[in-house]
């Protein structure tokens, strides 16, 4: 800060910044100069500029950029002082329309459709060590938990609802077939450009069954040769490794993509665990260091094709190989400590991808086939106390750490997945699209420690089967001179299943499922000005039960329930947009949510050590969000979100629990919020490029299991006992990320959690406290 105020001895002055769109889109190539002088610039690709003037007083800086209004700013310049000068640009709605249509990025578009849609530009912040997590968690009505650290299995919350109501993406297509190393938590940010968040309706583009919305993950599009390289270390011995790059044959139309990364942790962070006392017996709460949580990962994507010839826009095959070894340190309440339970996963994934643009037609074609292992090991030869301890045991017919009994489960998966994607522009306003996904998975197992059908047959090597199609078809309308657009979508699925639930359900035959079902939504947008609009949208959604519900998981000692039903929501969002004052530097997005689910599938304990998803009563979530991002100063901006979210339970069943009738859904934040700034100073006296950046997050207390709404404590009130509450959290993070002009290579510090507050996440699972992360990036265009 003191940098933009130094006096230069030379006594020539700099007038710099950087020039963005209204959505804060960098504008590379707009033309900048002194209105009555010789002296101007061109802004780079990042949309940043610098001019060198010996003039003062006061001085007209004109910016103007192709599709966009002209903007003259005026500037009291003094001599040898210098200033720092951000312009944002409006699209011009009246001249070029064309043209600005064409010029508005794809964040914008999506941003901008009748269907509520958050994009996160990661483009933007690829040189931070910033996870996805954190980065989502920023965004209105989102929350994603994690049950541990690096490499944990996350579930992400839109709107209230979450876990597999939610649908996982990658360039429009399931991400299911890339396996659990494409996982949120292990995924560094250098591997995508976007994330688009759907908040209720999907687009018919990604034609599935979510019943909460759905997040889709942009891969990095390259068009030039580049190489990208990454090393961050980062607290609880994290490293992580990235390496990406592209290369366009000459004089062909051939290319080679690579996209890796390997992670490595420790996850060795200390927690807070209950621990007897050696004379009293009592349990009493101890600081101990986790000691079994580590991971380690790898993952490899080779695509090679052409661009760009008569018959296809793009052709490429590619190659997947991921694996990952994981540690298991307790069970997903944090009541049994494990010493030697282990996860390993491999697979081999092969891609095709095809994609052709004629007149009015746009044709996308994509298929995989996966051959996936999987082996969770729970053979201990000790068990062991949350200090580490261990004790060997006394018989060789033990029990595991994490069931009754031991176990070497191993389950081969095949899976394969077909899409195709039909666009088709009808006349100047109206486009029809269409979409059909096909899911098929064959899974075979073994484990020698199983309890055998009839003494001879290990019901995992009994083929289990699963095959979805959903069929998606909506119709896109601009009316009135597109002041209105209106999308309507209509959905068709279907799933047919094979599967034995248990050794205990098998008779001789497996059980068969085959279901037929059909959705609706309709959105509209209706546009006030370029600054305000507003938007509705209602959709009858059903979700079918998906894989792992139907057929289980027995890597997780998770059952196959058969008998479930699809669940069903109607689903209502209202909200609109508007820019707040005459410099359109500050804009409010603001949404109200209502979701009614019958018969909603919940994962429940169904033995001792064993669960099983089932239908439950039903859910009803009334919710409002909003986002407030502003510029108060060059050089600065932040972003405020708020959400408040009232998720009750209704229409229950079951006697026993008519008392929790309008009772809160435990183990689900219900009120939270985010504050965001950053800072880019561009004075030439601020050696090199700096970026300077903090959040802070807040999550109310909520509850961890169910009580009558009676019972429940107020908004910012104090519960009657603390075991049954999920802390309240406030948690501040800082980075800084520097390169210098002219070379290749950025460096990042980031510190996590600087108050050391306790944080937790579903079921009170106890996440780091301090933490740090240091990132190099190295890239070659």
């Amino acid at each position: 800060m003191l940098a933009l105020t130094t006096v230069s001895l030379s006594g020539q002055s700099l007038i710099s910044g950087r020039v963005s769109d209204s959505h804060d889109n960098p504008l590379p190539g707009a033309t900048l100069f002194l209105i009555g002088t010789k002296t101007g610039a061109v802004s780079n690709n990042d949309g940043y500029y610098t001019i060198k003037t010996t003039n003062e007083g006061n001085i007209k800086l004109k910016a103007s950029y192709l599709g966009f209004e002209t903007q003259i700013i005026d500037i009291e310049l003094k001599k040898g002082h210098d200033k720092c000068i951000n312009i944002q640009l409006e699209e011009n709605s009246d001249k070029l329309q064309e043209v600005v249509i064409v010029g508005k990025s794809q964040e914008q578009l999506k941003r901008e459709t009748p269907i509520r849609t958050a994009v996160v530009d990661i483009k933007k912040i690829q040189a931070q060590s910033i996870s996805l997590p954190q980065i989502m968690n920023q965004v209105s009505g989102v929350r994603v938990r994690k049950n541990g650290g690096v490499g944990s299995s996350t579930d992400i919350s839109i709107n209230g609802l979450h876990g597999n109501a939610i649908r996982f993406f990658r360039d429009a297509v399931p991400l299911d077939y890339l396996g659990n190393a494409f996982n949120l938590s292990l995924l560094p940010i250098d591997q995508i450009e976007n994330i688009e968040i759907y908040k209720g309706i999907l687009p018919t583009e990604l034609g599935a069954d979510a019943l909460g919305g759905a997040v889709n993950l942009i891969s990095r599009k390259s068009q030039k040769n580049n190489l990208a390289m990454t090393y961050s270390i980062g607290s609880f011995n994290t490293n992580q490794v990235s390496v990406n790059g592209y290369l366009s044959i000459p004089k062909t139309k051939l290319f080679v993509d690579i996209s890796s990364y390997y992670v490595a942790a420790d996850n060795n962070y200390k927690i807070q665990a209950e621990i007897a006392d050696a004379v009293t017996g009592n349990l009493k709460k101890t600081n101990v260091k986790r000691f079994h949580g580590g991971v380690e990962s790898g993952f490899m994507e080779v695509k090679t094709g052409v661009k760009n010839t008569k018959i296809a826009d793009l052709f490429e095959v590619g190659i997947v190989l991921s694996n990952i070894n994981k540690q298991r340190q307790n069970d997903i309440r944090m009541q049994h400590v494990f010493g030697e339970v282990m996860y390993y996963e491999d697979s081999r994934i092969f891609t095709t991808h095809y994609k052709k643009k004629f007149k009015k037609l746009n044709l996308d074609i994509f298929g995989a086939y996966s051959k996936l292992r999987t082996i969770n090991d729970d053979t201990p030869a000790y068990s062991y106390n949350w200090l580490g301890e261990a004790t060997p045991y006394e018989s060789e017919n033990h029990t595991g750490e994490s069931g009754l009994s031991q176990s070497y489960k191993t389950l081969h998966t095949d899976y394969m997945l077909g899409r195709i994607n039909l666009s088709y522009k009808i006349g100047a306003n109206s486009r029809l699209d269409f979409n059909h996904n096909l899911t098929n998975k064959r899974r075979t197992g073994s484990d020698p420690y199983a309890t055998l059908y009839d003494n001879k047959l290990d019901i995992l090597s009994i083929p289990a089967k699963y095959v979805k199609q959903v069929s998606s078809i909506g119709l896109t309308s601009n009316l009135l001179s597109k002041r209105i657009t209106n999308i309507f979508t209509l959905k068709r699925y279907q799933v047919n299943t094979r599967s034995v639930a248990s050794v205990y359900d098998y008779y001789g035959d497996p059980t068969k499922v085959s279901d037929t079902n059909y959705g609706i939504a309709n959105s509209i947008k209706y546009n006030f000005n370029n600054d305000q609009y507003i938007r509705v949208s209602y959709e009858k959604a059903t979700r079918i039960p998906d894989a792992g519900e139907y057929l289980g998981k027995p890597e997780s000692d998770i059952l196959g329930n058969p008998d479930l039903t699809p669940e069903r929501s109607d689903n209502i969002n209202i909200g609109g947009f508007t820019k707040l004052n005459q410099n359109k530097t500050l804009w409010l997005d603001l949404n109200a949510f209502y979701r009614y689910i019958k018969g909603q599938i919940i994962l429940q304990n169904y033995t001792l050590y064993q669960s099983k998803y089932q239908n439950t009563d039903d859910t009803q979530v009334l919710g409002t969000e909003f986002t407030l991002k502003g510029k108060p100063i060059n050089c600065l901006t932040y972003n405020i979100s708020l959400t408040y979210q009232d998720i009750r339970r209704k229409n229950i069943q079951d006697v026993k629990n008519k008392l929790l009738l309008n009772a809160r859904r435990p183990n689900i934040p219900y009120f939270f919020g985010n504050v965001g700034l950053r800072y880019s100073p561009t004075s030439p006296f601020v050696y090199g490029l700096w970026q300077i950046y903090g959040n802070y997050t807040y999550v109310e207390q909520y509850l961890l299991n169910s009580i009558p709404k009676s019972e429940e404590p107020s908004l910012f009130g104090k519960a009657d006992s603390d075991a049954n509450i999920i802390p309240t959290q406030n948690v501040v993070d800082l980075g800084v990320t520097y390169r210098k002009k002219g070379l290749p290579i950025s460096i990042n510090l980031e510190l996590n959690n600087i108050l050391n507050t306790k944080t937790y996440d579903g079921f009170r699972v106890q996440k780091p406290g301090i933490n740090f992360r240091l990132k190099l990036k190295y890239l070659i265009n």
